[in-house]
């Protein structure tokens, strides 16, 4: 029969021996590494999911935004493309281009952290790679990650190839989209022990092609946002003696996509302008996207602990042309006194981020009495933006620009963790990290501003942790946690005002830090049939980095407020027998100005934008014999509150009105219902499903420029078929 889960969230509350009058149920160790030591699920004082990609794929569920939609207190706020999107924990909104989440593949940091690069409007999606569990870490973790996780951190771990036996997988899901048309998905992957024992190649790969549901509403063309996905990893594992292991690991990700799914809508109304499933762009609008990485990682395994050394290389690149005529065209036909409708003024866009990473840590053995961990941290990275709207057929060049930047962190970091008594024991940590930044400016045309030479900062921050871990019994453990977290400082590109030649932009953006508290709770009760993860917490946000709007120019700035975040998150799992489970999930988030901020636009008490206050979802699985058949069912409901795409303004506390740079929508609230049923035959896996069972219509994300909205809308109802075979 299936292992213990629901929807792939693998015994949130922890492993334990669950029983009822009937039956003893037995669910296995969920042995994770988020503080960067094995620990078992339920004993690391921290909120942590852990998500198996596996289950979620067999109901059709094959990316990140069809998976946090399942995990309390995360958000993915998905721009409709692949590739394409943020990712923001408890509140910790990205107002900027900078991450607050940290991305990471096993001990690899993902992608730039640098607002120049645009680091937090790229998430990595690698549910399609050989991902053997996914950890969701909650709450801020600058301690043992760094710049940039200050809302949390998500962790892909990879799987490594068997040293002892060959095997083999391949999978495909071939689907049906209301509004689009067919979509397939082909995976499939080989261990291949060369010395048994001792030496493992691991390879494997996937190809998925996904017809699109947007149409043109001025030309002919149909399913625009159609995309295409392809990559592969390669892994190389060497185990000379018991102590000594070598990782060498190749992963490549591809993208190609035409179109977005972006729907523009009447702010007054919220109805779409065009129709539900249409878009007015002039052109198309084809993007492509490539994510390489090479990595290493030594382990050397000892009776006193272990030391590692992991280093990458890694490069990403985004080439795309955006149709920006709407926004612009009749600026041009006027300079070049063309009749209006004459220019069209597409944006070519190129982003690339070089990165290399090296981190080397030693960890003392779990001896529950004093353990300890300690490590150094380099990184650094060499990006380019470029940006060229040159109009067609006058060839007027409204802006040619180009910004490339660096960016550079070391940092050695430490915690210590000591027993009190078995049942209680506290940790304490710390990292100092020192930051460098740098950013040049050249550009010509008609918006470009002058050239700039290279603006740089330089920062040093610490970071620190404080836990206390209580366990009574096995089935409970408590805990309290203090953490702070960081973005790093950033140069920043002077506005000039072109009337006086005043520079209206700060000279740099300061980093901006927060505090978190955090009580939580977890164990399970009645013979373990029922669990629980509950956890409450409060932020405290300096120096929220935002971007800072002069006539409707955007820099990077500073709030002038600070920020407090409150919340409540809770898991809560029923499993009577080993062939029922349910699970619901549930979180709270209020993150509000502390005070009225005219620089951007809010009044004291106003929610961040992009924060939903509530979400919850509710799934199950059920197993049983069809004939001789092992068979199950499941589903799940996921509810999104309703969101801001902007500071509403208004009237402050002096009396001043306070407007924001951009209009205010708040998008609807919606559920979406998902359902897979199957059956498993020896090594063979056939199941069916459909995702937004209901076929709800709703904005997933919108945006406000001035008095225009734009919106990516849930996929429509999507029907399809799984199958799984290994060897």
């Amino acid at each position: 029969m299936r292992r213990f889960n629901t929807w792939g969230l693998l015994a949130l509350t922890g492993a334990a021996a669950a029983a009822n009058a009937a039956e003893q149920i037995a669910v296995e160790e969920v042995i994770v590494t988020a503080t960067r030591r094995a620990q078992e699920v339920q004993d690391v004082p921290a909120s942590v999911a852990v998500v198996d990609p596996r289950e979620f794929a067999a109901g059709g569920l094959t990316s990140l935004s069809g998976v946090l939609k399942y995990v309390p207190g995360v958000n993915f706020n998905d721009d409709g493309a692949p590739g394409q999107g943020s990712i923001t924990m408890r509140g910790v909104a990205n107002i900027f281009s900078t991450p607050s989440v940290g991305i990471y593949l096993d001990d690899i940091p993902y992608g730039s952290v640098t607002a120049f690069a645009e680091g937090a409007n790229f998430a990595l999606d690698a549910l399609l790679g050989d991902v053997e569990r996914i950890e969701v870490i909650k709450g801020p973790q600058g301690t043992l990650f760094g710049a940039a996780s200050m809302g949390g951190s998500v962790r892909y771990i990879t799987k490594e190839p068997s040293l002892t036996d060959f095997g083999g997988r391949f999978s495909t899901d071939l689907s049906d989209s209301s509004q689009g048309g067919f979509n397939q998905l082909y995976k499939a992957g080989v261990d291949i022990p060369i010395v048994n024992d001792k030496l493992a190649l691991g390879v494997s790969g996937f190809y998925q092609d996904n017809d699109g549901f947007i149409d043109q509403a001025v030309r002919p063309d149909k399913d625009i946002n159609d995309a295409q996905l392809r990559g592969g990893t390669a892994t190389l594992l060497f185990r000379p003696s018991e102590p000594w292991k070598f990782k060498l690991n190749y992963m490549d990700q591809r993208s190609e996509f035409t179109g977005q799914n972006a729907v523009p809508f009447n702010i007054n109304t919220g109805e779409p302008v065009f129709g539900k499933y249409k878009q007015n762009t002039a052109g198309e609008e084809p993007t492509e996207i490539e994510y390489e990485l090479s990595s290493a990682t030594i382990e050397y395994q000892g009776g006193w602990g272990t030391a590692t050394l992991a280093s990458s290389y890694q490069e990403f690149s985004q080439v795309a042309i955006v149709d920006l005529t709407r926004f612009f065209g009749p600026l041009v036909d006027a300079q070049v006194g063309a009749p209006p409708g004459t220019n069209t003024v597409p944006l070519d866009s190129r982003i690339s981020t070089d990165r290399w990473a090296h981190e080397f840590r030693l960890t003392s053995a779990n001896n529950e009495h004093l353990e300890w961990l300690v490590g150094l941290y380099y990184t650094k990275e060499e990006s380019s933006n470029f940006q060229g709207a040159v109009a067609s057929p006058s060839n007027f060049n409204l802006v040619t620009q180009q910004f490339p930047s660096t960016y550079e962190e070391k940092a050695a970091f430490g915690n210590l963790t000591y027993y009190f008594t078995s049942q209680f024991d506290a940790t304490v940590g710390v990292r100092l990290s020192s930051n460098d930044m740098g950013v040049l400016f050249t550009g010509t045309g008609f918006l470009a501003g002058p050239n700039l030479p290279e603006q740089t900062v330089s920062d040093d921050v610490q970071t620190y942790l404080f836990n206390a871990r209580y366990r009574p019994n096995d089935d409970v453990s408590l805990y309290f946690r203090a953490a702070n977290g960081y973005r790093p400082a950033s140069a920043n590109l002077p506005l000039i005002n072109p009337a006086t030649g005043d520079i209206l932009s700060v000279p740099f953006v300061k980093a901006d830090t927060l505090w978190s508290y955090e009580l939580g709770a977890k164990g399970n009760l009645a013979g373990s049939a029922f669990g629980y993860d509950v956890a409450v917490y409060l932020i405290q946000w300096e120096d929220l980095q935002v971007f800072r709007s002069f006539n409707g120019v955007n820099v990077g700035g500073n709030a002038d407020s600070d920020v407090t975040a409150t919340g409540l998150e809770a898991t809560l799992t029923y499993q009577p027998t080993t062939a029922f489970n349910i699970a619901a999930t549930f979180a709270y988030s209020q993150s509000e100005l502390d005070e009225d901020d005219p620089a951007i636009g809010g009044l004291e008490g106003e929610q961040l934008p992009g924060i939903p206050e509530w979400t919850f979802s509710l799934s199950g699985n059920y197993d049983f014999m069809l004939g001789s058949l092992d068979a199950f069912v499941g589903g799940g409901l996921a509810y999104q509150d309703s969101r801001n795409t902007s500071f509403k303004g208004g009237v402050g506390d002096n009396g001043v009105a306070i407007a924001p740079a951009n209009r205010n929508f708040t998008t609807d609230d919606y559920v979406v219902a998902d359902l897979r049923t199957g059956v498993t035959w020896g090594r063979y896996e056939l199941s069916l499903y459909a995702t937004n069972l209901f076929d709800e219509y709703a904005f997933q994300r919108a945006t406000t420029t001035g008095t225009q909205g734009s919106a990516s809308i849930v996929r429509p109802r999507t029907i399809g078929v799984v199958f799984n075979a290994e060897f």
